[in-house]
């Protein structure tokens, strides 16, 4: 009730249902005081009966009154929910578009530092790469110049035995240990002319020297002069079977069997081509 008046108490206006209401209390207190004067009840009941339907007439239209507010502040409430939801999805829908642009933007980053250093270790490898290459270059040049220091130092020990012989034959005419030796410096030179000579001259003085037949024979092989090295060969095989000398005895043997074989089988594929030309040109 005290809502329903507040309700009435705050429009603007008041309803026709509220001054008849007011009148008819008035006119049942009214009719109340009659009949009291009076002793007739019929001016108490009626206006009593006419503010009690009226009472009931505006209580109904508060009633619909405040029903009608109720829907408005609903309606009022219903509306903030959605604009209130609106902003929510704007704000979703914002921070999901900050929140993809951020990983977009991030994922270019992390992208482009993956470029960039992978980017690096490729340069870093070849680095690496041509620096392997580089140092197995060095190293390969390294062991040609050892290689040609060896031989040149070889060389120059050769050389150096040549002319220590030398001197000394002018010492000793007649030394065939010498011209031996001289021989053998000639021969790891590639002198092999001279290493034959001096090999001769060798076995001129000391017809038994089994080791300037052996190299001679050797050289003579070089040379292609394979009768000559055969012959060298099994004088020397010879001559160390007599030292007792039995390693160098075979395998100067073997070498002197092995040589007069191939040189057997060249001659008789000569032969044959010979034969073989004349058959067909005669």
């Amino acid at each position: 009730m005290k809502k329903l008046l507040e309700i009435s108490s705050n429009s603007q206006n008041k309803h026709w249902l509220d001054i008849a209401e007011i009148v008819s209390v008035i006119g049942s207190v009214g009719g109340s005081v009659a009949s009291l004067v009076s002793n007739q009840f019929l001016f108490a009941s009626l206006p009593l009966s006419v503010c009690i339907a009226l009472n009931l007439a505006n209580r109904r239209r508060l009633i619909n009154l405040l029903t009608q507010e109720n829907q408005k502040a609903i309606a009022t409430i219903v509306q903030q929910n959605k604009e209130e939801q609106t902003n929510l999805s704007e704000q979703l829908q914002q921070l999901k578009l900050s929140t993809h642009d951020k990983f977009a933007r991030q994922s270019r980053d992390n992208q482009a530092n993956f470029t960039t250093l992978s980017t690096q270790i490729a340069k870093v490898e070849q680095l690496i790469s041509d620096l392997n290459k580089l140092t197995q270059t060095q190293s390969d040049r390294l062991k040609h110049l050892n290689h040609h220091q060896n031989h040149l130092e070889k060389a120059v020990s050769y050389l150096s035995e040549i002319n220590s012989c030398s001197q000394a034959l002018q010492l000793a005419p007649f030394s065939a240990e010498l011209y031996y030796r001289r021989g053998n410096s000639h021969r790891h030179l590639g002198n092999k002319y001279r290493a034959v000579e001096d090999y001769t001259k060798a076995i001129e003085l000391e017809p038994h020297h089994a080791l300037a037949y052996h190299h001679r024979g050797l050289v003579n092989a070089d040379l292609s002069n394979k009768k000559a090295a055969v012959e060298d060969l099994r004088k020397a095989a010879k001559f160390y079977f007599e030292q007792g000398d039995l390693i160098d005895y075979q395998k100067t043997k073997d070498m002197s069997l092995a040589l007069h074989e191939l040189n057997s089988d060249t001659t008789e594929n000569t032969s044959s081509e010979q034969v073989l030309a004349s058959t067909l040109f005669s």
